[in-house]
């Protein structure tokens, strides 16, 4: 017999008592890694609609407004690249008194909601033109400001050359340039990126706005 083989049975003999400690040992180790590399796992983003304004990135949220024949009107702050009609399900559908034609008529539910916009659903006992649902871009907006006055207010962000024409001061050039520039987030911005001259802005700063 060589010196080899007791040290062999030797270390057979250890393993076999301590077979369940290394087992667990192993076990441990195996669960220790596992873990480590969920941990390092880089998670996919995830795209959160919050129900109401909870704060968070101004760069991934849109702040909106819905009114009228709602179940819920209010300010909502929805993930940006929302749909109107996401905003609609955040304030818990049309009530009874929306007026579905309309809605099914002019509403592009399926447009995409621009921060500061607001969103108005008529009841059917109101008489809102069509145009108040109409956008150029695309975009859902309301050319037209209902309630209290008659007067017609354009929105730079959606209005035809012909209709930013009908301004005070405003010409094809003007026009042109107002359309070159687009979007706006604030009927401000006409002045400070410089798209029309104080006097001019002065003059129909009343009559505009951007949604």
């Amino acid at each position: 017999m060589t010196n080899e083989e007791p040290a062999a049975r030797w270390g057979q003999d250890l393993l076999i008592r301590f077979r369940w400690q290394i087992v667990i040992l192993l076990v441990g180790l195996t669960l220790v890694g596992v873990g480590y590399y969920i941990s390092n796992t880089p998670k996919s983003p995830e795209i959160q609609i919050l129900d109401e304004a909870e704060g968070g990135d101004s760069a991934s949220v849109v702040t909106v407004e819905i009114a009228g024949s709602v179940n819920r009107p209010g300010v909502y702050s929805l993930a940006a690249g929302a749909r109107i009609d996401d905003l609609i399900n955040n304030a818990e559908g049309l009530n009874d008194l929306a007026d579905g034609q309309w809605v099914e008529k002019y509403l592009n539910r399926a447009a995409i909601l621009i921060d500061g916009q607001k969103i108005y659903i008529p009841s059917v006992d109101e008489q809102l033109p069509p145009s108040s649902a109409r956008s150029d871009m695309g975009d859902q907006s309301v050319n037209q400001v209902f309630g209290s006055s008659d007067t017609r207010v354009i929105n730079v962000n959606t209005a035809s050359q012909k209709e930013l024409e009908e301004l005070p001061g405003i010409g094809p050039v003007y026009a042109q340039k107002i359309i070159d520039n687009r979007p706006y987030s604030s009927v401000e911005d006409l002045r400070t990126r410089e798209v029309l001259r104080q006097n001019v802005f002065e003059e129909i700063k009343n009559a505009v706005t951007v949604y």
